[in-house]
């Protein structure tokens, strides 16, 4: 199938579609590897983000550890691969 005639979101969003970073890493890390194969990637739009509206008393450790891993593990990790 010549994929060259489809518009390049359609292209891009069957080689990385949105996933939760810190769920299917294995899974990103491998669709990152095809652009290498095909010229590399020039840009990555690295953006991930949630917040946890508590205290840090009510703030359990589960909780804190899911924020730190989307909020900066999953960023680490997406730029490192993608390099």
């Amino acid at each position: 199938m010549d994929r060259s005639a489809e518009p390049m979101e359609v292209q891009l969003a069957t080689l990385l579609p949105r996933v939760d970073p810190t769920r299917r890493l294995g899974e990103l890390r491998d669709r990152l590897d095809r652009f290498h194969h095909v010229g590399g990637l020039d840009v990555l739009f690295n953006n991930a983000g949630i917040i946890q509206r508590a205290n840090v008393v009510e703030t359990s450790e589960a909780e804190w550890e899911r924020v730190m891993a989307v909020n900066v593990k999953s960023v680490f990790l997406m730029s490192k691969y993608a390099i």
